[in-house]
């Protein structure tokens, strides 16, 4: 991922629970040269020359917000926090979108090329859709962050975003006709998530017991898991959310509340023509929108 030097700007869309933040998180230490924390893990043992690069991390869930002014009020005081992590004082007399490109420009002018992490950057407008107004109001502002990565690509060492979904209009896929959207691509399809052997191969003595807990048997409690946390169909591979693993405590299984929230609102939106997505996404919202979400189903994301 991080050598193919042919793929340096990311796109990957997962649901959430799925890892991105820590993915994200692992990248960020990677990239600072912190080869100590993966001593006797596979990249230790490759000729990745860890070399320390500024990063540049921004999580645009700490803005997210169904109040708008809520979001206006945060949005700053989150590009100031991720800047000043790579040293940029943050200019209050301009805005945040202008800082955001001029901390690129002045790393860049320093013979650093940094690294550019962008987690979430559709939450904020998916909490808003409730009220399509506060979204576009959103989509706006945010727009204007990502707008400023349009002609720096060439100063920018490494780039990768994640969200849930891919929406249109928010310069970051116009700005950057480069960026490659590997959410579909065979190559990293298990990178996040579980597959089924993975679960039985790290996990199955603990399943085991859950399911002794729930008094079921093994074939029942795989059924009732499969049923409540369904598959994400990503290339070839079935993933599974990791969500249920945190639930162990429990003594039911019950469907994930990461999306219960969010996905009927965005696919509302959707199917209203409020929301532009791409037309395959645009077909899947169009069948939630007139039969509904079932629990634990993933409709605009699984690969039908």
């Amino acid at each position: 991922l991080i050598c193919n030097k042919g793929q340096k700007f990311l796109f990957l869309s997962r649901p959430r629970r799925f890892g991105k933040s820590l993915m994200l998180s692992t990248l960020k230490a990677i990239f600072q040269g912190r080869r100590e924390l993966f001593e006797g893990l596979g990249i230790s043992r490759t000729d990745y020359d860890w070399k320390g690069h500024p990063v540049i991390h921004l999580n645009m869930g700490f803005c997210a917000s169904e109040n708008y002014e809520q979001f206006a009020l945060s949005l700053p005081h989150e590009i100031a926090r991720g800047l000043a992590e790579v040293g940029y004082e943050y200019d209050r007399n301009c805005s945040y979108a202008i800082n955001f490109g001029r901390a690129i420009d002045t790393l860049f002018a320093n013979g650093q090329s940094p690294v550019v992490l962008i987690d979430e950057y559709d939450d904020p407008v998916a909490r808003t859709l409730k009220d399509v107004k506060t979204a576009e109001r959103v989509r706006s502002d945010l727009a204007t962050i990502y707008g400023q990565l349009k002609d720096r690509s060439g100063k920018i060492r490494f780039l990768m975003v994640t969200g849930v979904s891919k929406f249109t209009k928010m310069s970051i896929f116009s700005a950057l006709s480069n960026l490659s959207d590997i959410s579909f691509d065979d190559e990293y399809a298990t990178m996040l998530g579980f597959t089924e052997t993975e679960l039985d191969e790290y996990y199955g003595e603990y399943m085991a017991a859950h399911a002794e807990r729930m008094k079921m048997d093994a074939a029942a409690y795989r059924a009732e898991l499969k049923r409540m946390y369904n598959g994400n169909i990503r290339g070839r591979a079935a993933l599974h959310f990791i969500g249920f693993l945190t639930d162990g405590d429990n003594a039911l299984l019950a469907p994930h509340a990461g999306l219960a929230d969010a996905v009927p609102e965005l696919a509302r939106a959707v199917a209203e023509g409020h929301v532009p997505v791409d037309g395959r996404q645009a077909r899947q919202a169009s069948r939630v929108g007139r039969t509904g979400v079932r629990e634990g189903n993933l409709p605009l994301h699984d690969r039908q």
